[in-house]
């Protein structure tokens, strides 16, 4: 299930981002530009480079990191061992939708 653009706008300012006007944002490290669609495989990268460390940052005593260790790893495995790139478009759209929701409620995002 995608996010409304109100959990999506909430979500966004949660990791650094300001929106500027239309579909336009300033991004945290001070670009402008566009937030790429959320069912698009570019999701799943913009994902891990700037939800995923501000929703490790979140835990109390760097706990996030042993945190997003568990959680990931079986992923990578399962990806390295498998002929995963018939399929990786598919599967890296759903699990960019998937993460999301994970890292929104993380955040406190609300349903």
């Amino acid at each position: 299930m995608k996010p409304t653009e109100e959990q999506l706008k909430w979500f966004l300012e949660q990791c650094g981002f300001e929106h500027r006007y239309l579909n336009i944002w300033l991004f945290p490290d001070g670009t402008y530009g566009k937030v790429p669609d959320i069912d698009s495989l570019e999701f799943l990268g913009f994902m891990f480079k700037y939800a995923v460390p501000k929703w490790i940052e979140s835990f109390p005593h760097g706990g996030g990191r042993q945190v997003a260790y568990r959680m990931f790893s079986p992923l990578f495995e399962t990806l390295s061992k498998q002929d995963y790139q018939k399929d990786l478009f598919n599967l890296g759209k759903e699990f960019a939708i998937a993460l999301f929701w994970a890292i929104y409620k993380g955040l406190g995002g609300k349903e």
